[in-house]
C-alpha cells in the first residue's frame, strides 16, 4: 500500500560573526501519515496548528487532517463530502482558516463548506449560482473577504463565509458578467487579484473580481496550463504550471 508523506523544514536561526561559514539548514523530514490518501492543500495558522485536505478513489467523502503540534502527529476526518452526481470520487481540494475555530475548504462537486468548531463538524454553505463542477482554490485577505474558485466558476463572499456570491459590476443596469474560470487565484488586498489556468490564460482585478482583465503571457505558455500563483506585492508575482513552467 502507498503511504503518503508530509514532510516538515525546519529553518535553522542563524548566530554568531558574519565571517562564519553558515551551517547547512536541517533537511526535510519525512513524516509517514499511514494513509493513502492523496493532498491537495496545506494551511498553517500558526508553528502549531495546520490542516491538510485531499482524497482518492477508496476515501469516500474527502479527507481532512490536523495538527496542533507543528505536524509531528496528524489526526484525520474522512466522509466529510456527501455523494453527489456531480463528482464520482471525492477530494477536497483547499482549506483556509481565519482562526483556530472558524476555517472553510472546497473541493470536487461544487463543495463549499465550513466550519465553527476548528474542524470538528462541517455544514455545507451555498456556492454563488454560476459556479459548477469542481472547485480548486481558496483564499482570504482578512475575516470578511475571501474566494473560491475553480474550472466550473469563481465565487467571492464579503461576510466571512457565510454567503458566497459571484461579483457583478457596480451599476445595477450592467449585464452580467461572462463567467470566469481559473485552477488558482491570488488577493493582496480587497481589491487586486490575478488567477491562473488553462492554456496559460493569466487575469487581474483592480475591483475585488467583479471584472477581470486578460493579460499577456508568454507566448510559449499559450498552450500551458498554469496551476498555482502568488504575488509579495502589487507588482511582484509568480505563476507556475506543468512542463516545468515558472513565469515571474
Amino acid at each position: 500500500m502507498r503511504v503518503a508523506r508530509i514532510f516538515v523544514f525546519a529553518v535553522a536561526f542563524l548566530a554568531g560573526c558574519v565571517e562564519e561559514e553558515p551551517p547547512p539548514p536541517e533537511p526535510w523530514i519525512v513524516q509517514e501519515l499511514g494513509t493513502n490518501a492523496d493532498f491537495l492543500d496545506v494551511f498553517f495558522l500558526d508553528e502549531h496548528r495546520g490542516w491538510i485536505v485531499g482524497g482518492s478513489h477508496n476515501i469516500e467523502g474527502g479527507i481532512l487532517g490536523s495538527t496542533v503540534d507543528g505536524g509531528r502527529t496528524w489526526s484525520f476526518q474522512s466522509g466529510i463530502v456527501r455523494p453527489s452526481r456531480l463528482a464520482s470520487i471525492f477530494h477536497l481540494s483547499a482549506v483556509w482558516f481565519l482562526d483556530e475555530t472558524r476555517g472553510f475548504i472546497v473541493g470536487d462537486g461544487f463543495q463549499i463548506l465550513g466550519t465553527v468548531d476548528g474542524g470538528e463538524n462541517w455544514h455545507k454553505l451555498v456556492p454563488a449560482p454560476r459556479v459548477s463542477a469542481h472547485l480548486r482554490a481558496l483564499q482570504f485577505v482578512d475575516d470578511r473577504y475571501g474566494w473560491a474558485i475553480g474550472m466550473g466558476g469563481f465565487s467571492r463572499t464579503v461576510d466571512g463565509g457565510k454567503t458566497w456570491r459571484t461579483p457583478r459590476p457596480d451599476d445595477p443596469d450592467a449585464p452580467p458578467p461572462p463567467r470566469v474560470d481559473g485552477m488558482a487565484l491570488h488577493f493582496v488586498d480587497r481589491n487586486r487579484g490575478w488567477l491562473v489556468g488553462k492554456f496559460g490564460e493569466i487575469r487581474g482585478t483592480t475591483d475585488g473580481g467583479r471584472t477581470w482583465e486578460l493579460l499577456d503571457g508568454p507566448p510559449a505558455t499559450g498552450r500551458t496550463d498554469l496551476w498555482g500563483v502568488d504575488f509579495v506585492d502589487p507588482v511582484q508575482g509568480w505563476a507556475v504550471g506543468e512542463s516545468g513552467t515558472i513565469l515571474h
